[in-house]
């Protein structure tokens, strides 16, 4: 078993070489493991942090934290217990189009930090990305940091849900929907995915 300890962050090419001839994993980078420590330490109570180009999401099931990446194939799944996964992911312009393109329908959270409604609604995204694992992805913009996203959206007050499948727009919502709604708003594309 190859192990790991804080004091051997710093690592020789010796080390390196030893380690892949014994068929160990290769060493994450400590600015890696900086920020996937604090990320996993940071981590809120929904269980999804981002980290860059990829998110730690803790599984409902096992409690595992998990690295979930934000643009890939199929529908992550746990590690350990092989649970489908939350996926939420931030989104900026130049990752937009790869993360829109996903196998399920894709919500995205046209969102500002100063939007009270849009801090009402992120709980509620979460909550269904969660409770809907494997079966919906939700992305975040925040228009303020990519007005470019936003004027391609037609974004014209927030918070806005677009409801997105093979990187095409369905349909949209404005405002603060509570949960109830948005999920029947939700569940008929969802259904139509399945059948």
């Amino acid at each position: 078993m190859c192990r790991r300890t804080a004091g051997s962050l710093r690592d020789s090419s010796r080390a390196r070489t030893a380690r892949r001839r014994a068929g160990c994993a290769p060493p994450i980078d400590a600015d890696d493991l900086v920020v996937v420590y604090r990320a996993i330490v940071c981590a809120d109570r929904s269980g999804v942090t981002s980290v860059p180009d990829a998110t730690i999401v803790r599984c409902a099931n096992c409690g595992t934290a998990n690295r979930v990446r934000a643009v890939g194939r199929g529908v992550p799944q746990c590690a350990s217990c092989h649970q489908k996964l939350a996926w939420l992911v931030d989104a900026d312009g130049q990752s937009f189009a790869a993360e829109a393109h996903a196998s399920v329908p894709v919500l995205v959270d046209f969102w500002a930090p100063w939007c009270g409604p849009c801090r009402m609604v992120s709980p509620v995204l979460e909550r269904i990305a969660r409770t809907r694992a494997g079966r919906v992805k939700v992305i975040k913009v925040n228009t303020d940091a990519e007005p470019s996203l936003a004027q391609r959206f037609r974004v014209q007050g927030i918070p806005l849900i677009v409801l997105m499948r093979d990187g095409a727009e369905v349909d949209r919502r404005v405002g603060a929907l509570p949960e109830q709604q948005l999920a029947a708003w939700l569940e008929p594309h969802l259904s139509e995915g399945a059948g």
